[in-house]
């Protein structure tokens, strides 16, 4: 329940079922983010990795939030993909 290592990649471009690939493909299994479609989620957790959504804040703190147990996530989604300026955010 620490972090042992960080490593920042170059993400690959935005095209639907790319970043879930490649992100297994780097052992990937938990990404968290603000907001996030449902069909999106489903393709992350096609390829094994957990989705944690409803999430804000400092990396740091939520990383360390998150292994406290005191991070779960809201199950909200974006509906609408033009929704920059809405307040979803991923």
């Amino acid at each position: 329940n620490k972090v042992e290592s960080e490593e920042f990649l170059k993400s690959p471009k935005h095209q639907p079922g790319v970043l879930p690939k490649f992100l297994s493909s780097n052992d990937v299994n938990l990404i968290m983010a603000g907001g996030m479609g449902a069909k999106a989620q489903q393709i992350f957790n096609a390829e094994d990795i957990e989705v944690v959504v409803g999430v804000a804040g400092p990396l740091d703190q939520v990383i360390e939030e998150y292994l406290e147990g005191k991070i779960e996530s809201t199950e909200s989604v974006c509906n609408d993909h033009a929704h920059h300026g809405d307040g979803c955010s991923h």
